[in-house]
């Protein structure tokens, strides 16, 4: 019986670790090709080019970590190769360690102007060379590391910003972040918008949760993207209800326009969209105009709250609309521009615990 011969299977050699990439420049072929060798034998992946034109190109089209540059070239010298290198966006951060038999202080004067990062006589010490080129391309890997770092920093900052200004108006997030105290005010001249959707407890009491919950992210989105179009701020959510105002923490000349071109939108957001067992989604929609008090709330979860009568009556005034209709009180149709909108006087409506008062409805003018 034979036994087979197996061949043993020779794994395959790691990769070279690459150290850096160096773009080395020089006319002379010899010092081009000891400095090539030299550098790929410590791992550095080379590309040795003969005169400035050619660095320029080279360095622009694929920026290298670190360039070797020699100073007397026929053409272009190193001073202009560096000079452009460090007026162009693509490596104008590409340290550059110069290469000359001048010794002359001056001379070394004018390559650190230029840019330089180093200065290296020839003839050099190979060993000295080498140390100088390590200690560069680890600096330029750690700048890279800061700024890959800062970019990272500054996305998330904007990220955090974001979301802060989506809770509390940016004035008022901006105080905060600063470590001020935001104490309350009174504004005189806001506009509040109230809405919530026509029958919802019953829509909620046949329905799972998540239905619910799906039903109300689809439709505040739709509201967020609205009031991201407008100069109105969004006070809060609970529930169906739907709550902005106009006015606060900034004062603006038109909020009552403002608030009800808002509501007007909200409503064209929901038309045509069904609940989920099929029923047209509709909106009661109510807006009232006066003074309010407004400050932060909390510390742990801060809210910027409104209060004061001119909140009551806005929710008075939604509560007593009609579906899909956008109701505003006396006070805000006086502020309206009627060359905007068609405004239809409703009558007198009872308010709980308000009495009677006199509404109106508004739509887009014809």
């Amino acid at each position: 019986m034979t036994t087979p011969v197996t061949t043993p299977v020779t794994p395959p050699a790691p990769a070279p670790v690459i150290r850096g990439n160096v773009l080395v420049v020089d006319d002379t072929l010899v010092n081009l090709r000891i400095l090539a060798e030299m550098l790929a034998a410590h791992g550095y992946k080379v590309r040795p080019v003969t005169s400035g034109p050619q660095a320029l190109q080279a360095g622009i089209a694929a920026p290298p970590d670190l360039v070797l540059l020699d100073i007397n070239m026929p053409g272009m010298t190193g001073y202009e190769v560096c000079r452009q290198l460090k007026q162009h966006p693509a490596t104008r951060d590409v340290p550059v360690i110069f290469m000359s038999a001048r010794d002359e202080v001056l001379d070394k004067i004018r390559a650190f102007e230029v840019g330089g990062v180093d200065y290296v006589t020839k003839p050099f010490h190979l060993e000295e060379l080498l140390a100088r080129v390590a200690t560069h391309v680890s600096l330029r890997a750690l700048q890279r590391q800061l700024e890959t770092t800062a970019l990272a920093l500054t996305e998330e900052k904007r990220r955090s910003d974001e979301l802060l200004y989506s809770v509390l108006p940016r004035s008022v997030a901006n105080d905060l972040r600063e470590g001020k105290r935001v104490p309350a005010g009174s504004f005189p001249d806001v506009t509040v918008l109230f809405s919530d959707i026509v029958d919802f407890t019953t829509t909620a009491s046949r329905h799972s949760p998540l239905e619910i919950f799906e039903l109300l992210g689809d439709l505040y989105t739709r509201f967020d993207a609205i009031v991201e179009r407008h100069p109105v701020y969004k006070v809060e959510t609970s529930g169906d209800c739907y709550m902005l105002a106009c006015g606060v923490p900034e004062a603006h000349p038109r909020h009552a326009d403002a608030v009800v071109a808002v509501a007007l939108d909200m409503l064209d957001a929901v038309a045509g969209v069904t609940l989920p067992g099929g029923a047209p989604q509709q909106l009661r929609i109510g807006v009232h105009s006066g003074p309010v008090v407004g400050g932060v709330v909390g510390t742990k979860t801060p809210r910027f709250c409104l209060f004061g009568d001119t909140v009551n009556i806005a929710s008075r005034m939604e509560t007593t609309s009609r579906p899909m209709h956008v109701q505003v009180s006396e006070s805000t149709r006086q502020l309206l521009d009627p060359s905007r909108w068609q405004i239809d006087e409703r009558g007198e409506v009872e308010l709980k615990g308000r009495g009677s008062m006199r509404t109106h409805f508004v739509r887009r003018a014809p």
